[in-house]
């Protein structure tokens, strides 16, 4: 039986143990995790082996600084059991489970691929982590303000309908952007006649590019799919 609801994952890789280190990192439970923190490489490329290299020789670290690493073609590298103390967040470090994406979103979005096992990952946190309280990006701790991470919107991509049942009122809340991003082209595809036998009508295509559609209106559209035949 796995420990974790994450390690059921199909993208994730086990790298525990397998990463250059100089020492081991203290731990104490996972019950004492109450944050998830979100970073970004500030690279272009890079993989937890790379990273590690660099925290450990010349950093002077025991281990990588995070728990997990999302690669850009959504591959999650599992790097820490959740009770490790990584440095990641400074004075946080023992409260904090660490994500960091590769990529320097300064610059650029997470790939399709990483911004799916990010919020899959996240999810599967939520259950795992017994005393989980908040996310937060890196520069949303104490002392880390000036910091440019993770320098992308990770709220929209973490909103999800499990998230927005815990805020209140979810149906009736906007489509978050990682949403639109998702059914904007399946929209078009149903409103195109020359495609659908029954297409729904293109004021829904202009409905979802005013940002104007909401989580209820995603059961409308499923619904048409059924009836209209859809595809």
């Amino acid at each position: 039986m796995m420990p974790y609801s994450f390690e059921s994952l199909s993208q994730l890789k086990n790298l525990r143990g397998k990463l250059p280190h100089d020492g081991w990192q203290p731990k104490n439970s996972k019950n004492d995790k109450t944050d998830i923190a979100i970073h970004h490489s500030l690279t272009k490329e890079g993989d937890a082996h790379s990273f590690s290299r660099h925290h450990v020789f010349t950093n002077g670290w025991p281990e990588i600084a995070y728990h997990f690493v999302i690669l850009k073609d959504g591959t999650i590298q599992y790097c820490h059991d959740l009770s490790v103390i990584s440095y990641h967040v400074g004075n946080s470090n023992n409260i904090a489970v660490g994500i960091c994406l590769v990529g320097d979103f300064r610059e650029e979005e997470p790939t399709k691929e990483q911004k799916r096992s990010l919020k899959e990952l996240h999810d599967c946190l939520m259950k795992d982590m017994p005393s989980y309280k908040r996310t937060r990006g890196h520069n949303e701790f104490p002392g880390y303000e000036w910091k440019e991470c993770p320098s992308f919107d990770y709220r929209a991509v973490l909103r999800s309908v499990k998230s927005a049942v815990k805020e209140g009122d979810w149906m009736s809340e906007k489509l978050d952007k990682g949403t639109k991003e998702v059914w904007q082209p399946v929209i078009e595809r149903w409103t195109d006649e020359e495609k659908q036998r029954n297409p729904i009508s293109k004021a829904w295509l202009e409905r979802i590019e005013n940002d104007e559609l909401e989580y209820k209106d995603i059961i409308r559209l499923l619904g048409h799919e059924r009836l209209r035949g859809l595809k």
